[in-house]
């Protein structure tokens, strides 16, 4: 027995749209009353945002724009309502209607331009999310006339992020706006964990030391200028200090001075300074007012002679030094008449 083979009824692809939905002209009416979007003209929103609000419950009713374009007058109010009634038989299309609109409640050329400045220096905030910011950005661009082209308004967002969030986002791993947002929020979350970053606690502040981090930082064994320059403010002054002593004294707290400058200075630090050169200024002054205190001596009058035998001789040519060997004035040992071995002595 042969049974014919019936063909099943093709079914529709996922490409194919879905037919639109037929409405009476009282069912028509109610659908576009509750979409909720009045438009007076001149207060309210703007026509760029009645249009696209329009647009949007257009697609998402499945419904016509002829369709809708005979029912606007449930949308409109006021100034624009007696526009839509005077010219409504010019319009053969939506796009007509939209042009009208424009043309008659649209943003005038010099609030175009400073919508473009406006646009430009739109940055990202401080505490402003990167996502937040490229949404706002995003719709300024949108209410311009002759919109950005795609790769205009990458490049603007791209622009005026955060100058630490464009340093880790390279411009050349940016090629599209949702790209922008992937890479900028991850950064974004790298940054925040950073700031909240906290040290692991020593061994001695844990339950469990065994498992705790050991490691530390490493001294510096050297110390400080700060504490040669403490240390050397606070080296007591004797009053028989000569002034070969403090002048030495002095040079060195001056250089230490100077090397300290290149750091922070504190309170301490400055008090023992200033008190030091209070010590060296009147050990100084005292000493000058003194006839017996120790003066600088020469190194050969430091020297005691092995003899003095002949330190009553007629002085020879030297006559700050003499001989170590026998006291001879006006000689030294290698020129001594007597322990040089040279009779006539050397001048």
């Amino acid at each position: 027995m042969h049974v014919e083979r019936q063909e099943r009824p093709t079914q529709r692809t996922v490409d194919d749209r879905r037919p639109r939905n037929t409405y009476t002209s009282a069912d028509l009416g109610k659908t576009v009353r509750s979409w909720n979007v009045k438009f007076s003209g001149w207060s309210g929103i703007d026509v760029e945002e009645f249009l696209r609000r329009v647009k949007e419950c257009i697609d998402s009713a499945r419904l016509s724009e002829t369709e809708v374009l005979g029912s606007m007058s449930e949308l409109l109010t006021g100034t624009a309502l007696r526009w839509y009634r005077n010219y409504k038989n010019s319009w053969q299309d939506w796009p007509a209607f939209c042009a009208s609109a424009r043309r008659f409640f649209g943003v005038m050329q010099y609030f175009q331009d400073s919508l473009q400045t406006e646009v430009s220096t739109r940055t990202q905030g401080s505490a402003e999310p990167v996502a937040e910011y490229i949404i706002c950005a995003h719709g300024l661009m949108n209410q311009i006339e002759g919109k950005w082209t795609p790769e205009q308004q990458l490049e603007q967002l791209y622009q005026n992020i955060r100058p630490e969030l464009k340093k880790l986002v390279p411009r050349e791993r940016v090629t599209s706006v949702d790209r922008l947002v992937e890479l900028a929020r991850t950064q974004e979350r790298i940054l925040e964990d950073e700031q909240s970053y906290k040290e692991t606690p020593p061994p001695e502040e844990v339950f469990w030391s065994e498992f705790a981090c050991k490691a530390r930082k490493k001294e510096d064994s050297k110390p400080s200028k700060k504490i040669a320059v403490a240390a050397m403010a606070q080296k007591p002054l004797t009053p028989d200090m000569n002034d070969r002593s403090l002048d030495i004294l002095e040079k060195i707290s001056k250089r230490l001075e100077a090397l300290e400058a290149l750091g922070s200075n504190t309170p301490q630090e400055e008090s023992a300074r200033d008190t030091h050169r209070e010590q060296l200024t009147e050990a100084r002054n005292s000493n000058r007012g003194n006839n017996n205190y120790a003066k600088p001596q020469t190194f050969a009058k430091r020297i005691k002679p092995k003899s003095e035998e002949n330190k009553d001789r007629e002085p020879g040519p030297s006559a700050k030094a003499y001989c170590h060997g026998c006291a001879w004035p006006g000689y030294i040992w290698a020129t001594c008449p007597a322990c040089s071995g040279n009779k006539k002595g050397s001048k």
